[in-house]
């Protein structure tokens, strides 16, 4: 039984409910908050496999699970709610990460061979996951000289392989170390 608000009578009456709602109304939560966050940034893709529409799907609650692991954390670290990331800031930053993970200095759009384009080489910065994962940051020499990313008043031609960018690496400042710590 259960109370509902009778607008003819003005007052509460019990009307009778079948236990398998009362079950449902008790256990409901984390399916439907699951299915609020999916809809809430759903892909707009079309494929012609049935199945590619699965992996997006369970990328997609993967992605949602781990936001709200990431939320629960900020709580018990008690960070301000300024602080955290919301849901689509979250999925770039991951999906930046996993893209830069490992990638190849050769792939990409191929540049102009017309003399008159010019542009100026962007380096940017990878992601503090893929900077600070301590593998495969080896210092290499290249041929020309740049301003190192950290201190930005000395030049030097010393470069990360992975990260691609200009760190210094001499005897009074070690600024590649720095970098990736």
């Amino acid at each position: 039984m259960t109370g509902r608000w009778d607008n003819k009578a003005k007052k509460r009456i019990d009307v009778s409910m079948p236990a398998i709602v009362a079950d449902y109304n008790n256990h409901m939560g984390g399916i439907d908050i699951l299915d609020s966050f999916l809809a809430k940034y759903r892909f707009r893709i079309r494929f012609r496999r049935w199945y590619i529409y699965l992996f997006w799907h369970f990328l997609s609650m993967a992605l949602v699970n781990s936001w709200l692991m990431y939320k629960r954390e900020c709580r018990l670290l008690q960070l301000p709610d300024k602080q955290e990331l919301p849901q689509r800031k979250f999925q770039a930053i991951v999906a930046e990460c996993l893209v830069s993970v490992d990638s190849d200095k050769k792939r990409g759009r191929r540049t102009s061979s017309n003399p008159l384009i010019t542009k100026q080489k962007v380096v940017n910065i990878p992601c503090a996951d893929v900077r600070k994962d301590q593998v495969a940051h080896w210092p290499a020499k290249s041929e020309k000289r740049g301003r190192c990313r950290m201190c930005e008043i000395n030049n030097t031609n010393t470069m990360c392989s992975k990260c691609g960018v200009r760190l210094c690496f001499v005897d009074g400042r070690n600024c590649f170390v720095d970098f990736h710590a």
